[in-house]
């Protein structure tokens, strides 16, 4: 994982892998705060598990959890962050499913979404607590076997888009971590986590178990809602994923086939992750202006035009969006 001065945050995610049932790992912590304020926390607990390291500057988020992939020695790798818990049964589960399925390269289960104050419920529009993200499509604790072609087609078209594929709740064999050179640095922190998940899954495929392992906590102070930080990175995001993603896609057979689904997916992404920063704006009553002038950059991609317009039903006329969408299903019955 990574940390940057969240020392009491750092604290309660500690004490909660520690409970893991499955007692054979280390917990490879890299520090990005150069005061090393998460020390004292290490320090604390002191647990020979934990291996502590800080950086000297601060390197940023995505060269800082690849500094503790550097610093890692087991066979498999699970990537947290410092607040979204895992739960206790997450590695003996995910271990089970290796002895089972010893050949695939990417052992997983979902997580819940964790709204943890109002501020987030409004954004999110999700209920307060803990939100199950089960598949429906599948019974609970159900094992479903993926090769990578259909992983990745699967994941592009939407299919675990329902649930939260988290990299907290999965284990991914280390060399292949290491092949795709951990974190992807491609110049933005969007999305990084689904191309992560993306190209890992592209190897050897993904054994995923339909049971909810840890969880992804949303308290609004998440990397996400500093848009004005980030709206560069917003903008140049969709073709940075693209471009990262095509060179790790295109050993599939079925390459030719998922291009077009790379886009789609960005698209049905970047409309959710608009709308959470549209209502935050609306919630804190500021104007939407400096909002609007990084969607309409961002959106003016030719593979992204037409999903503003899924926006702006979505944002100003839900009810006809609603209608709509329900029409589909009834159509694809």
């Amino acid at each position: 994982m990574s940390t940057y001065k969240r020392p009491d945050i750092l604290h309660r995610q500690l004490i909660q892998i520690l409970k893991q049932e499955y007692s054979n790992y280390e917990i490879v912590i890299s520090d990005n705060d150069p005061e090393a304020s998460a020390a004292g926390v290490v320090l604390r607990i002191n647990d020979n598990r934990i291996k502590y390291s800080c950086n000297e500057v601060n390197v940023g988020m995505v060269k800082s959890f690849n500094k503790s992939i550097e610093r890692s020695t087991g066979e498999f790798i699970v990537m947290i962050t410092d607040d979204d818990p895992a739960y206790p049964h997450m590695l003996s589960d995910l271990i089970s499913l290796y002895n089972a399925y010893p050949d695939y390269g990417v052992y997983a289960g979902c997580g819940d979404l964790i709204i943890e104050n109002e501020f987030s419920q409004k954004t999110l529009q999700r209920q307060i607590g803990s939100n199950s993200t089960l598949l429906k499509s599948l019974d609970e604790n159900q094992v479903l076997l993926l090769t990578p072609n259909d992983y990745v087609s699967s994941y592009l078209d939407g299919f675990f888009s329902n649930t939260y594929l988290l990299w907290s709740c999965c284990m991914i064999k280390r060399d292949i971590i290491l092949n795709i050179k951990g974190m992807p640095d491609y110049g933005s922190e969007l999305l990084t986590d689904h191309a992560f998940m993306i190209a890992s899954g592209s190897f050897q495929g993904v054994v995923y178990k339909n049971r909810v392992m840890g969880g992804q906590a949303i308290h609004g102070g998440n990397y996400g809602y500093d848009f004005e930080k980030i709206s560069d990175k917003y903008i140049s995001t969709p073709i940075l994923f693209y471009n990262y993603l095509k060179p790790h896609l295109t050993k599939l057979s079925n390459y030719e086939y998922l291009e077009n689904k790379i886009w789609t997916f960005v698209g049905r992404g970047y409309v959710e992750y608009s709308l959470m920063i549209f209502n935050m704006y609306k919630l804190k009553n500021k104007s939407t202006r400096f909002f609007f002038d990084s969607f309409n950059k961002a959106f003016s991609h030719p593979s992204l035009n037409k999903w503003k317009y899924k926006f702006y039903l979505k944002a100003y006329f839900r009810p006809i969006f609603n209608v709509i969408l329900l029409f589909k299903k009834i159509r694809s019955a």
